[in-house]
């Protein structure tokens, strides 16, 4: 984002650093599957989101309309964190409800199709196991790694002076999909770990929201505490059975006989 938008290049870096950090983020990225494209897309919604927004350019949200679209063809249920954009919306530009309901409505149509084949094809997720009660406050240290590194975010950003209207959009897409996500678990089977990906972007966001009226030496510091913190989980997440499956140790038992 640009110092016009009220975040500067050291806050665009700090969101990256942080994406790249996740150790969730890490372990799905390196997978074929569509998590990784649609974090790429929530990212992207986000931004756009966020220029809608601040610049009234109908752009913007005909870029953020198809950024949802692509949301939802790679993971249906990241769009639960559309709810959390709009909250978003009414504490940045409660003015531009209308872009956002067009653009919104519009992608919302666009993916019926699949939500729909989706839902016919509930079977196949049956055999996911009841939400339980802590999912609440350990399932975001999924993407965390740890509940050492969710605190060690949260005591940052609560501590924090940042930029009013970046925490705003950080915190409600960082929390929307693992709360939405909760409680629809609650009338069928649903949450799965890796369904809170989506939140990974507005944990980010927030994270860099926080470090604009930071002193560069303090989130070097908070740079060095996290690094030390997630290497564990980053060194993991790269062995030869971090994705449940030892292809290796499988290819020298075979290569044994």
């Amino acid at each position: 984002k640009t110092a016009g938008d009220g975040a500067g290049s050291r806050a665009a870096a700090t969101a990256g650093f942080v994406m790249i950090a996740l150790p969730g983020v890490a372990r799905y990225a390196q997978e074929a599957r569509p998590y990784a494209f649609a974090v790429a897309a929530v990212a992207v919604s986000t931004l756009l989101l966020f220029r809608g927004l601040t610049r009234n350019e109908r752009r913007w949200w005909v870029g953020y309309a198809a950024s949802l679209v692509v949301v939802g063809y790679f993971h249906l249920l990241s769009l639960l964190v559309v709810p959390g954009q709009f909250i978003a919306v009414l504490f940045i530009g409660p003015r531009q409800w209308r872009g956002f309901a067009a653009a919104a409505a519009s992608a919302s149509l666009a993916v019926l199709p699949v939500a729909v084949l989706g839902f016919a094809q509930r079977g196949q997720i049956g055999w996911i196991p009841p939400v339980q009660f802590d999912y609440l406050w350990t399932g975001l240290s999924v993407l965390t790694g740890s509940l050492a590194v969710t605190a060690c975010l949260a005591v940052f950003v609560v501590g924090s002076r940042g930029d009013r209207r970046l925490m705003a959009l950080g915190f409600s897409t960082a929390l929307a999909t693992p709360v939405l996500l909760w409680i629809l678990s609650q009338l069928t089977p649903l949450y799965l770990a890796r369904y809170l990906l989506a939140a990974a972007p507005g944990i980010a966001v927030l994270v860099a929201a926080a470090s604009t009226t930071m002193t560069t030496a303090r989130l070097l510091v908070l740079a060095a505490i996290l690094v030390a913190l997630v290497l564990p989980q980053q060194i993991a997440v790269r062995g030869p059975a971090a994705h449940n499956q030892d292809y290796r140790g499988a290819a020298e038992l075979v290569a044994t006989d």
